[in-house]
Formats: C-alpha cells, structure tokens, sequence
C-alpha cells in the first residue's frame, strides 16, 4: 500500500512600501482581488493586502521631526504640539527572508517623473491640513504648506539646502522610505517594482511569489491625474543637472536617466 505525504507550502508574508505616486494604488487594489473589507495588518501596517501582503502604507523605517507640519490654518492655531511632530508611519526594517519568512516589496518610478507628480497632484480633500488656506494641493498638500505655486518654484525649494521640505528625509532621497538610516537598502532589487512596467511587473512577481492578484479593476482603482503632461520640459537644465548630481546614487541603483529608463 503506498502512502502519500502532503507538503505544506508556507507563502511568505510580504510587507509592502508604498512610495507617493508610483501606482501604489493600483498595485493594493490588484491584490485586494476587489475585497473591500478593511482587515487590519499585524507587523504594524494598515491593512492587509490579500493573504500574505501587509501595506506599510507611506512609512519610513525611522522616526524623524515633521516641521512642516505645522497647518497653515487658523484652526490649528491652538495646537502647538503640531510644530515639530514625529511622523505618523514607522516601520521596523527587521525581518528577512532568510530569518523570519518575511520580506519587502516597494515600487519605484522615475524620480524627475515623480516629483512633477508629486508637485501636481490634486487631492480629493484638502480641508485636514489646510482649512482656511489657498489650496495649492502637491501630494500631502506640500504646495499648500511651502508656498510653491509654480513647478520651478517647487524645483527650486527642493535644491536649496536652506529651505525647509514637508516631509525632511524625502529631501535627500526621494525614494527615503527604501533605506534605513545607515544608508542600506531595505526591500531587495529583485523585489521593486518599476511604475514605467507596472502591470507585467507585478504579475510576474504575484506569479514568482504565490500571491493572488487581479488585473479586472474598477476604473477608479488607479489614481492617476487624467490630464497628461510629459514631465521632460518642465525642468530648467540647471536643475536637471544638480538633480542628477543630487540622485546619482538612486539613479544608477534603480536604473533611470533623466528621459526615462535605462536600455530603453
């Protein structure tokens, strides 16, 4: 008689770094499968992403001061406390594949292209930060809150080191939430995804990984600006060139160049 032996296939918890502005919405939503319950997350996230997914959501993996949180709204006038506040999303960059079952994945995009996006976004409210101010939007109302009405104002502001940012760490490394403090990486290369290749990107990681996913998404999933801009001619050449010298680093990690992607 012969006896057969079921193996168990344990699925790795995957803990998910949502950089502002890389379709980070889509991605939650292609692996939400269309679940519309809220299922809180236990390693410190906000929610679950399907089974073995947990959002971060916009955390960082340390603690810093906030000072640009201070509301320019008069309603906020009696609450000092939100001057020089921590920041709200930490997480622990602790766990590893090897150790734990646990790991990372993120998405990147193009950093000139991100932060026109970053600049230009519109939120669907802006009444939390900003109540009784001209409404600038920018992403986290950071327009609203730093003055900057124009793109090369905004461009500006980010390359002088004088000049307060909204959220200090983005300022040196747009893609800040990726590296703890001593400067290492947190998700591996093999696990960050690329906007510019989204969809097959993420497909062939669920695949890789046994994680299920959907690409049927409502219209609404992805929250994209419908008025397309090319990003290219939006930047002075001065500041092309000390945004390249600024994410040399970044550049050559991710693999972009100011026109786009590498080998593209």
């Amino acid at each position: 008689m012969s006896m057969s032996t079921k193996v168990e296939i344990v699925v790795p918890t995957w803990l998910f770094i949502h950089i502002p502005k890389t379709g980070g919405t889509y991605f939650k939503n292609m692996l939400k499968c269309g679940a519309e319950t809220h299922i809180p997350s236990p390693r410190g996230g906000i929610e679950m992403l399907g089974a073995h997914v947990e959002n971060l959501a916009h955390a960082f993996p340390y603690n810093f001061t906030v000072d640009g949180w201070n509301p320019q709204a008069s309603k906020y006038s009696h609450m000092p406390f939100l001057k020089d506040m921590q920041y709200h999303r930490v997480y622990k960059p602790i766990y590893s594949m090897e150790t734990d079952n646990v790991d990372y994945v993120t998405i990147v995009r193009n950093p000139f292209s991100l932060l026109h996006s970053y600049w230009r976004y519109q939120p669907s409210a802006h009444e939390d930060w900003t109540a009784n101010s001209i409404k600038y939007g920018g992403w986290a109302n950071c327009n609203t809150l730093m003055n900057t009405k124009t793109f090369t104002e905004f461009v500006d502001r980010y390359l002088d080191n004088d000049a307060s940012w909204h959220i200090p760490p983005l300022k040196e490394n747009i893609f800040a939430q990726l590296y703890r403090k001593d400067g290492s990486l947190v998700p591996k290369l093999e696990n960050v995804l690329r906007c510019e290749h989204l969809k097959v990107e993420a497909i062939r990681w669920c695949e890789k990984n046994g994680i299920e996913y959907t690409t049927t998404l409502p219209t609404d999933a992805k929250n994209i600006n419908p008025n397309k801009e090319d990003y290219r001619d939006k930047y002075t050449p001065l500041q092309q060139h000390l945004l390249e010298q600024r994410w040399h680093n970044i550049l050559e990690t991710f693999g972009y160049h100011f026109g786009g992607t590498k080998g593209e």
